[in-house]
């Protein structure tokens, strides 16, 4: 893909040489998407006036998300690039970056899984985004865009964003932490509770009775309180939350099935622990991924 600004730029490149390749594309999209044109178009901004314009609505965007100049026109290279995914030293030559700093902002991406896993087991391997690194380029692209030419046509792109405001983000950036306390919080509490008796679980007649009476004889049920407390104690610290998550799925597997087969009273807190732990689930969808491949050991 040719990385050279358009014609009509080019004595405004000049003039700012410090402008990353990444910026020019950033121009493309908003070309593309109808909200520049190039000089001398009516009714729209004139290409060298997008310039200054541009440069003002990404630094306001970095301001308002707290991201770098760096991560922003990385994720605008891997957005142009999609599908297919970009050398790191093709984006280091896009973000006018040297090794040091794209290290820290791959690091940072990673850690926000706006970046396939993948990538941060081999630092040399090719970058790509995923579905959410996908989203935030959209929101912040998004909010450049508003920012910097308001009175025009919004990017086709924007249309389709489920989060048109940082309220959306925001929101998310609560709701998940306030997700992962709580099932942490059940877990470690019922797990303890089954060593220290804070209260008294009424008991269960019947299949359900002899099933729980089986647990608690042969203390199999010790164990399970065990990794309930340490998974609700890996939660709470935010610490191997996919270990924690791993843990949960066949404890809150077998917790379903007992209310489904032996006792279908009593199954709110499983209801509760399952979506909590559903949310949790797919906010780390992609740090999941793997374990859907279909290659075997050796593969």
């Amino acid at each position: 893909m040719n990385c050279a600004p358009p014609p009509a730029l080019e004595t405004t490149a000049r003039d700012v040489p410090a402008l990353p390749p990444a910026f020019w594309r950033l121009i493309r999209i908003g070309e593309e998407s109808g909200l520049i044109a190039p000089d001398g178009a009516p009714g729209k901004p004139r290409a060298g006036q997008a310039v200054a314009r541009m440069r003002e609505a990404v630094a306001r965007t970095l301001a308002e998300f707290g991201y770098s100049a760096t991560e922003f026109y990385l994720l605008v290279t891997l957005f142009r690039a999609a599908p297919r995914p970009v050398s790191v030293e093709k984006l280091a030559r896009e973000t006018l970056t040297d090794a040091e700093g794209l290290g820290i902002a791959l690091d940072r991406l990673h850690a926000e899984r706006a970046l396939a896993p993948g990538c941060a087991e081999d630092p040399e391997a090719p970058v790509t985004l995923t579905p959410s690194g996908r989203r935030l380029v959209l929101l912040l692209m998004y909010r450049t865009f508003r920012s910097g030419f308001p009175g025009g046509s919004l990017p086709d792109f924007a249309r389709n964003l489920p989060g048109k405001s940082p309220r959306h983000a925001s929101f998310m950036k609560k709701f998940i932490p306030f997700s992962r306390i709580l099932l942490g919080l059940m877990f470690l509490f019922f797990g303890l509770n089954g060593f220290l008796h804070f209260i008294a679980l009424p008991p269960h007649a019947g299949v359900a009775g002899q099933f729980m009476g089986a647990l608690v004889v042969s203390r199999y049920a010790l164990a399970v309180f065990a990794l309930q407390a340490l998974a609700g104690g890996l939660l709470l610290a935010n610490r191997f939350v996919l270990l924690a998550l791993a843990i949960l799925a066949p404890i809150l597997v077998n917790i379903a099935l007992f209310h489904v087969f032996m006792a279908p009273h009593g199954a709110g807190a499983a209801m509760v622990g399952t979506a909590l732990w559903s949310v949790l689930a797919y906010h780390e969808r992609a740090r999941f991924a793997p374990l859907w491949s279909s290659r075997g050991l050796g593969a």
